[in-house]
């Protein structure tokens, strides 16, 4: 008995194969040359024992009637069906380029969100085509899109039509959808599906598109079924934060659970993508998502440079024990005196700076150090920017217990006078 595998060179009535293509539930594919009207051809042969039973095939050529009549430029056109030699086969319009199925196993980049789009236009106007003349495909997948490379999109491989009358055509020997696009009527078994079930299994081929997996994934068939059944698909914007919100709402009502809420018409569909692309909104990021990546980034920048200032103004401080004295007096200062005061009176000394009587100051050299060391930073921090954070020294009268010399312009130090009990005592430098 004659085998599907045909080998390149091998005739097959007026068509010659050059080349195999795929291999399907029915079949093989190959591309061939019509050696009588000279063009390039897709041949289905059909697998021998698919052939055997007369009444299948009856219905086979019925379909093969009706997908003939299709004559849309999104549809992958039906040119002849004959046999010879053995074999069963179908001639259809050969699509130079590859699946959307082979595009996506190769891992390379996923269409943008306007390609998305442009496949849902142009392939959904293909089912709105077929569902006005009655046929419902059933069998809605990235491998049955072929993807030509002047950038059209073909829907093709209509195996498993059904009429609208329920007429279920190859029903006998072809499976009856692809699990991981089976809309959930029919993983239940419905024995009549209508278009709506196209329209869900389109809305997991765009959903895949965009985020780069089907919604539902499981070990077994039967468990992709039972998600499609129970289980909503999880929600887009988790896979893809910068769709924008009517981008996703268009994909997800084409995935609800009842068919009486996704889109009620493959044209519906149609309009809603052509609407997308001509407001533009769909094509751009989600702003909302660039701007809480916006202010991420500003926010890092300026903690590093904060950082960077910081690390400065403490290797300055390190550096200059006359700037940490004058901050030290500032801060004390600054906590002793409330703030409503504005009189000498109203403020405490600095610890730093205890009162004593001026014949006590001058009794010792070593009593009048810590005075000169203060007026010395007193006098420096006029001159230091601190920051922010840290209040600049105020000349503050202090109170009379203790007189220190009016600061200047340039500060220095008034000898001690000759009355003190300490004549030989160095005056203090001045600053």
């Amino acid at each position: 008995m004659a085998n599907a595998t045909l080998a390149p060179g091998q005739m097959l009535g007026k068509y010659k194969v050059t080349s195999h293509i795929a291999s399907g539930a029915m079949g093989m594919v190959y591309r061939a040359r019509d050696t009588k009207l000279n063009r390039d051809v897709a041949l289905k042969v059909l697998f021998p024992h698919l052939t055997s039973d007369p009444n299948l095939m009856r219905r086979f050529q019925r379909e093969a009637q009706t997908i003939a009549q299709l004559d849309h430029p999104n549809i992958v056109a039906l040119y002849d069906t004959d046999h010879a030699d053995g074999y069963h086969y179908i001639a259809m319009q050969f699509i130079d380029g590859a699946s959307l199925g082979s595009r996506l196993r190769q891992g390379g980049p996923r269409p943008s969100v306007r390609d998305t789009l442009e496949i849902a236009r142009q392939v959904g106007g293909a089912l709105a085509y077929a569902h006005t003349r009655g046929l419902v495909h059933r069998d809605v997948k990235p491998d049955n899109i072929l993807c030509s490379k002047d950038g059209r999109y073909y829907l093709t491989d209509f195996s498993i039509v059904q009429l609208a009358d329920g007429t279920h055509l190859t029903q006998t020997f072809a499976s009856l959808g692809t699990p991981a696009y089976m809309s959930p009527e029919q993983g239940q078994g419905n024995k009549v599906i209508d278009h709506r079930s196209d329209i869900y299994s389109f809305g997991v081929v765009l959903y895949e598109l965009l985020a780069g997996t089907p919604p539902f994934e499981a070990t077994t068939p039967i468990g992709v079924v039972m998600k499609h059944i129970n289980e909503p698909p999880p929600p887009l914007n988790k896979r893809r934060p910068d769709l924008p919100a009517d981008l996703r709402r268009f994909i997800e009502k084409a995935l609800a659970k009842k068919p009486s809420d996704r889109h009620q018409s493959a044209s519906d569909l149609v309009r809603g993508a052509e609407q997308l692309l001509a407001s533009g909104s769909a094509v751009k990021p989600n702003e909302e998502h660039r701007l809480r990546w916006l202010l991420a980034g500003v926010a890092a920048i300026l903690l590093a440079v904060s950082g960077v200032v910081t690390m400065a103004l403490l290797a300055t401080r390190s550096d200059s024990p006359a700037v940490a004295t004058a901050t030290l007096i500032a801060a004390t200062t600054a906590t002793a005196a409330p703030a409503s005061s504005g009189t000498a009176s109203a403020t405490a000394p600095p610890t730093d700076a205890p009162a004593v009587a001026p014949t006590a100051a001058a009794a010792t050299p070593t009593a009048l150090a810590p005075a000169a060391a203060t007026e010395t930073a007193m006098s420096t921090s006029t001159q230091v920017a601190l920051p922010s954070e840290t209040p600049r020294p105020t000349r503050t009268r202090l109170p009379s217990a203790t007189p220190l010399p009016t600061l200047t312009e340039t500060p220095s130090v008034t000898p001690t006078p000759a009355a003190s009990r300490t004549p030989t005592r160095t005056p203090p430098p001045t600053v």
